[in-house]
């Protein structure tokens, strides 16, 4: 890279690296143990017996669809290219048993017209959302809305609130949206944040979803609370069958991993599985993601030989480490989890210069240039002619899928009670988002994921979404 272009590529880093920050593998903001503590503690929600999501698939994997071209043991083929996703009756939606007969309980902002529904995310703070997320998350309702399209005669109203990436903050404007009638919530922040809204919400008995799952998503106090990614002990064993059965077989393998004890379950899930076939990693680094110097890191990794690295941390981090590596001329292949810096964003930025090249990843969501895409496009176009769509609006788009998917399972008599046994019920495969699969005790949706590989400035999506490798 010559000096210019060098210079102009440092200060595009610099300017969005803050933006990138959040859109991490679960560790999303920064925070103290305190924080940590009051996550944990704060509003406790009742026990209801529920097991322990992470040691089954639940479901059965689907057929192959129309428009896929790859279909091969342990994977879920997502149908491409439907002109109505969302819909209670479209394809790989399922109705909901005993929707209809359950006491609807509690509906606070739901009319004959409406349903307000609280979006919880990071506008501001340290580590805010890009503000395009924000159109994706309107443009679904906004596209149902100019379509015709209901539920049951009514629209979804969201409004978004500004967690600030704090969990005090978050706590605070969770609280607002219930003083303000909203019927349900939609979490999007780090662990922490998401943690602590989700036991204040689990406490006051009101269903929600949560975006990614935060480490006590699967306890038995969270019965009002559905992620809907997959959980992070399940992706570490994925991890290591992926590196195990396929062309990174007989490399050497290390994990370099932001330092949030959160994140040791995956990490020593991928550890387990990788033992269970008689390997070892060659190198287990801890970072600081809001650091800036990676040498050390880099020294080990490279000493070590290890060809294949999975950082499981956000895209700031893996940014700033990957080009001090390549500057080192050493470039493992880098491997992400699912919600950690599958983005264009991170591709164009992170691979300017070649430093990660090969890189893959993880994804619950369909990538951009996927044909199941398709129809996001047209609308993000139709509705913002000025804009170009782009995959963290699809984000907030398949987001959308999943909560009208429940919404319309739930029946006209919408409550609550018939909200949360339409979710806790809910066998779904969304248009952009991975297949999601409830069932009794299971609140943690998925054991799926999407394989990436970066393309120069973008990822490609390589086949369907997997249960296995």
């Amino acid at each position: 890279m010559n000096k210019s272009r060098k210079a102009v590529f440092s200060v595009r880093l610099i300017a969005v690296v803050g933006a990138l920050a959040m859109l991490a593998s679960g560790c999303g903001a920064r925070w103290s143990p305190a924080r940590e503590r009051q996550a944990i503690e704060q509003e406790p929600g009742p026990g209801t017996g529920d097991s322990v999501y992470g040691e089954e698939t639940p479901g059965t994997d689907l057929s192959q669809s129309p428009g896929e071209v790859v279909s091969s043991p342990g994977e879920i083929a997502i149908p491409v290219g439907s002109s109505s996703p969302g819909t209670g009756t479209g394809p790989g939606k399922t109705p909901v048993p005993g929707a209809t007969s359950v006491n609807p309980g509690p509906h606070p902002g739901v009319t004959d017209k409406e349903i307000k529904v609280c979006y919880l995310v990071p506008k501001t703070g340290a580590t805010p959302l890009p503000t395009n997320w924000e159109s994706g998350a309107n443009l679904y309702w906004d596209y149902m809305k100019k379509k015709g399209r209901t539920i049951f005669g009514r629209n979804v109203k969201i409004v978004i609130k500004d967690t600030k990436s704090q969990v005090d903050t978050g706590l605070s404007v969770a609280r607002e949206c219930v003083n303000e009638g909203y019927f349900t919530f939609v979490t999007l922040d780090g662990f922490a944040e998401a943690a602590g809204i989700g036991k204040f919400l689990d406490g006051k008995g009101i269903p929600n979803v949560l975006i990614q799952a935060s480490p006590d998503a699967s306890a038995p106090s969270r019965a009002n609370t559905f992620a809907i990614t997959i959980d992070h002990r399940v992706q570490g064993r994925l991890i290591a069958d992926y590196w195990t059965n396929g062309d990174l077989k007989g490399k050497k393998y290390a994990v370099v991993r932001e330092d949030f004890t959160e994140l040791i379950p995956g990490t020593e899930a991928l550890k387990q599985r990788l033992a269970e076939k008689g390997i070892k990693l060659v190198a287990e680094e801890r970072v600081d993601g809001d650091g800036n110097d990676f040498s050390s890191t880099v020294l080990t990794l490279r000493k070590a030989d290890a060809q294949v690295v999975w950082f499981y941390g956000g895209p700031a981090a893996l940014i700033k480490l990957s080009q001090q590596s390549h500057a080192a001329a050493y470039d493992p292949v880098w491997f992400g989890n699912s919600i950690s810096w599958n983005f264009d964003m991170a591709a164009q930025l992170g691979n300017a210069n070649g430093a990660l090249k090969d890189a893959r990843a993880f994804s619950p969501w369909v990538a951009l240039s996927s044909p199941a895409a398709n129809t996001y496009k047209t609308a993000y176009r139709e509705l913002y002619p000025n804009e170009t769509p782009d995959d963290l609006g699809l984000v907030g788009w398949g987001v959308g899928e999943v909560l009208e998917a429940a919404l319309q399972a739930a029946g006209p008599n919408l409550g609550y009670n018939t909200f949360r046994n339409a979710f806790q019920n809910l066998n779904i495969t969304p248009e952009t988002w991975c297949p999601l699969r409830f069932g009794p005790g299971v609140r943690v949706g998925t054991t799926s994921v999407a394989e990436y590989r970066i393309s120069t400035d973008h990822w490609v999506q390589v086949g369907t979404f997997r249960t296995s490798f």
